[in-house]
C-alpha cells in the first residue's frame, strides 16, 4: 500500500496578512512567565528526595541490572550533584559514565 502524501501546511493553515506577526519585536508571549510550584508542594517533593537518591544509589551498585540502567542512574546522580557537563566528554559521556559506575561497583565490593 502506497504512502499518503502529508498534506501542505498552507493549504491547512489560514493565510496571514503580509507584515503581521504573532508577537511585536521585544513583546513576550508569556509576560508572566512560568506559574510557580505551591511552597508546600516543593516541600513534599523535597521530603522524598532522601528516598530517590537510595534508589538511585541502589540501581547505581546492583549488578544485576543492565549496564545502561547503571549508567543511568550514575548519570542523573552525577548531573543532580555536579550540574550537566557543558560539553560533552572526550570520548563520549555514555562511555565515561559506565566507567565511573564500573570503578564504583569494584570500590563497594572492596
Amino acid at each position: 500500500m502506497a504512502k499518503k502524501k502529508p498534506k501542505d501546511p498552507d493549504s491547512v493553515l489560514p493565510a496571514r496578512p503580509p507584515g503581521s506577526a504573532q508577537f511585536k519585536p521585544g513583546q513576550s508571549g508569556n509576560p508572566g512567565g512560568r506559574k510557580k510550584i505551591p511552597d508546600d508542594l516543593k516541600q513534599a517533593f523535597r521530603e522524598l528526595s532522601w528516598g530517590a537518591i537510595d534508589v538511585l544509589t541502589e540501581v547505581l551498585y546492583d549488578t544485576e541490572q543492565p549496564g545502561s540502567v547503571r549508567v543511568q542512574a550514575a548519570e542523573v546522580i552525577l548531573n543532580r550533584g555536579w550540574g550537566k557537563p557543558t560539553q560533552p566528554l572526550e570520548g563520549g559521556a555514555v562511555e565515561a559514565l559506565a566507567k565511573l559506575a564500573e570503578s564504583l561497583t569494584e570500590a563497594a565490593k572492596g
